[in-house]
């Protein structure tokens, strides 16, 4: 069963969760979300891997 499917079940039309879930659908901003925190994630696991490496000065 697809995400949509899933939400659709759960969420009441016009009700609190579908306003929610219609401001995360729309352009994308959850995926936009998602994408940015990974990568910020890496980019700190690679930081702080370097910093462990004796790479970079201490933080």
């Amino acid at each position: 069963v697809s995400p949509a499917v899933l939400a659709d079940r759960v969420a009441s039309p016009g009700g609190s969760t579908r306003e929610g879930l219609n401001v995360l659908d729309d352009g994308d901003a959850l995926v936009t979300l998602l994408s940015r925190t990974l990568a910020a994630s890496a980019r700190r696991n690679a930081e702080m891997a370097a910093n462990a490496r004796g790479d970079l000065a201490p933080l």
